[in-house]
């Protein structure tokens, strides 16, 4: 068994990211997550305005922290992403199109610990990491692939003990555009 995940390993392309920084981690996983939105059809406003706030995250400054982390205080699927209960909505939603609710679960959370699991403490190299890992397995099963690493190289891990460079809005837009 121990072998079997060894090479599930290193076929991921997760692996690839080991030099690069939480944003660049994070940007990776907030575009497969797009694709794996678009390919299974769901669609809610909170799970919006929650991936608003994580594209965010690379931008924020001491100085406008307060403000973002407030931004989600009523979220229920930040909330979810971080334990809590599914929303009964998101729930008739993956019923309604025959997708997995522990998939749904599994994605928006591993995604957003990419972000939170570290929030307050330094930046974790090895969680982040099997994070976008976790999510590369899951979007696997619907024949997705995170994107190239090297599209996120202006980013490596030893900037800012792994959290990457305060990034401007433009670059974030730039991560987001990039296609491939």
């Amino acid at each position: 068994m121990l072998r079997r995940r060894r090479n599930e390993a290193r076929d991921l392309i997760a692996v690839d990211y080991a030099a690069l920084s939480q944003a660049a981690r994070l940007a990776a996983a907030l575009r497969t997550l797009d694709q794996w939105f678009s390919h299974v059809g769901v669609a809610d406003p909170e799970i919006d305005r929650l991936i608003e706030h994580l594209w965010a995250y690379p931008t924020i400054t001491c100085k406008t922290f307060a403000a973002w982390e407030s931004s989600v205080d009523d979220c229920d699927v930040l909330d979810m992403a971080l334990g809590y209960d599914m929303p009964e909505r998101l729930i008739a939603k993956c019923r309604e199109l025959g997708v997995s609710a522990d998939h749904l679960r599994t994605a928006i959370a591993s995604t957003t610990e990419i972000v939170y699991s570290s929030l307050y403490a330094a930046v974790s190299d090895g969680l982040t990491l099997e994070e976008l890992a976790s999510l590369e397995q899951l979007t696997r099963q619907y024949g997705l692939r995170l994107p190239p690493a090297e599209f996120y190289r202006s980013s490596p891990f030893s900037e800012r003990h792994g959290a990457g460079h305060v990034m401007t809005v433009e670059e974030i837009k730039a991560w987001r555009d990039t296609a491939w």
